[in-house]
This record gives structure tokens, sequence and C-alpha cells, in this order.
């Protein structure tokens, strides 16, 4: 079935991409969501949050990220089928081009097989960085690299104070303009897009029950040398965004600044520390990615992405004009 947009998506999915609450913080993003929901004999079989994007003209792009969320090792046919008919249906609503799925897990039932195409496009990493919470703080702590923990200590011998800045915290604004203007200079810096500022004041500012985001910040004789976004849920901490200034570069702020929130979240009773994204193989992304891995833990990788295109004609327009752009799909 389709759920309406008033209907609660279930509660028992780890992947925050697939939580209603997540949509709702997204709004401004997105033309829609749509949900897909099949059950059987009263028992969850597969859940899919579907986010609809603008394309080209009157078009749209269907995407579901970390998705969809399977309840059983198998599908039988007629439920594969479900699915597929109710994303059809969708795609002719929106009129969709397209739909570009990013799975969370390797997909034991072949769901998409006779459906889809394996596709080079990505949304989201392919890889990420997950840190255990369940062990002691020690342990934690000496499962990152010794050079990280040099600078983990020598920003605190140095004077870098850490703080949590929530939405309704007097200071805000001040600390939210220095957050932007700081990454605005990562980007530069790193080389890559960002958000425009709208994007992060709604999320810093629309917690919600099963999403709380937050902004913390490392600060020096009273400048902001580091800002990052976490995103907690039930049982996970995500680093979201980071930023940091050319500033001071020395005192190391971001490093003390991710091993406050490891610990924070550690006792918040988080299991999980999931540094959002890495990359062994794209060269711009070694930087942060060494940066990240340095933390310990371990490397996930996740399955590649598949499409499925519901209108042949346009689609291929549209890779046309990527293809010029030196953009692939």
């Amino acid at each position: 079935m389709i759920l309406k947009p008033a209907d609660v998506s279930p509660h028992n999915i780890s992947e925050y991409y697939q939580l209603s609450d997540w949509a709702l913080l997204i709004e401004k993003d997105i033309l829609a969501v749509e949900r897909i929901y099949i059950i059987d004999n009263d028992k969850p079989v597969l859940f899919a949050q579907i986010y609809i994007y603008h394309l080209i003209g009157s078009y749209t792009q269907l995407y579901i990220p970390r998705g969809p969320i399977l309840y059983q090792d198998n599908l039988s046919t007629k439920q594969k089928d479900e699915f597929w008919d109710n994303i059809k249906s969708i795609a002719n609503k929106y009129k969709a081009v397209f739909t570009l799925i990013e799975p969370a897990e390797l997909n034991p039932t072949q769901i998409w097989d006779a459906h889809t195409k394996i596709s080079s496009t990505e949304r989201l990493p392919h890889q990420t960085q997950i840190l255990n919470l369940e062990q002691d703080e020690e342990k934690l702590f000496q499962s990152i690299h010794s050079k990280m923990r040099y600078n983990i200590k020598l920003a605190e011998r140095k004077g870098v104070i850490i703080k949590k800045i929530k939405a309704d915290d007097a200071q805000f604004e001040i600390y939210f303009n220095a957050f932007f203007e700081l990454i605005q200079q990562t980007s530069i810096r790193g080389k890559f897009a960002i958000h425009n500022k709208e994007h992060y004041y709604h999320l810093l500012t629309h917690s919600l029950t099963t999403i709380q985001t937050s902004l913390i910040i490392a600060e020096y004789e009273s400048t902001v040398l580091a800002a990052n976004i976490i995103l907690d849920t039930p049982n996970s901490r995500i680093y979201l965004h980071g930023a940091s200034s050319n500033q001071y570069r020395n005192l190391m702020a971001p490093t003390l600044l991710q091993w406050e929130s490891i610990k924070e979240a550690r006792k918040l009773g988080k299991t999980i520390y999931d540094f959002w994204g890495i990359s062994i193989t794209k060269k711009s992304w070694q930087g942060i990615s060494r940066f990240k891995i340095q933390f310990g833990g371990k490397t996930i990788d996740y399955p590649s992405s598949h499409i499925i295109i519901h209108n042949h004609i346009i689609f291929s327009l549209y890779s046309l004009f990527r293809k010029l752009r030196g953009k692939s799909i």
C-alpha cells in the first residue's frame, strides 16, 4: 500500500533517511514525499520512503536513500511486483523520469534485478566510518591514531573550548552565522558545494521526535575555529556537516571537537557514531577521509546505486545534458 502523507512510517528503522522526521527536516528541499509499506499477515515486509525532486521542466526524479527497508530475507514474486507497481504509480503521479535507489545493504532477495540497472550516480557517499560506542571511554581513546590523540591533548592544553549550541540558546544566531561563514571557507578550501543558509538553519531549528540536531563549536579566545552539525537518532549520532577556520589551524580544534562529540554521544547512550561519509578512492576526499578513519572504528561499504527509467526519451535528453557538463548518471 502507499501510505498517505499523514500516515506515520514504521519506528523500527535504523536508517535515518527512511524516517518520516527526516523528510520533515528537509521538506524545503523536496517537492513531496511518498511511502510504500508492504504487509503480509499483519507483519511488515518492506518499507520505502521516496523523495520527489524537481528534475527538468515539469519532470521529476524519485529517490530512495538507504532503502528500501526489508524486514525478511526473501520476498515473494507477488510482494516484489506490488513494490514495483507502487513505484510506477508514484512515478506517473509526479511525471518522474527515473527512480534512483541507494540501498543500505546488499539485497538478498534481488528485488531490483529485472527492473533496474546499476548507476554510477551517487547522491550519498558509498562508504562511511562507524564507531562502536559500546565500549569504555579509555578503549575508545586508545583506538584513535596516536597523532590524533596528541592533537586532542594539544587542543585541550592550548585552551580550546567546546560548546553545544541549541536553537533556543540566547547566542544561537551568533554561533549559527559563525558556522555558515566557516562552512563557506571550508567549501572553498575543499572545493565542494554546500547547501544554502536556509537549509542549515532549518535543520538546526526543527528537531523532532526521532531526530534531534545540534550545533557544536570549538572556540579559542572568543573566536570560533570549528563547528559541526550533529544529528541524533534514538541509537546513533551522525556527524552530518563540519566546518573549520583558516585561522589557528595549529590548535587542532576540529580534532578535539570530534572527540568531545563522540564522548557525549556515548554518555547519552548512543551505540553508534557515524562519520556519514568517506571515500578511499576519490582523490578530493582523501584529507577528510583520513581524518575520520584515524578516529578508529570500521569502514562500511554500501552497495552500488540502482536506477529504473520511466521515461526513456526525457532520460536520454537529460543524460546528454549531464554528459555535456562532464557528469554521468
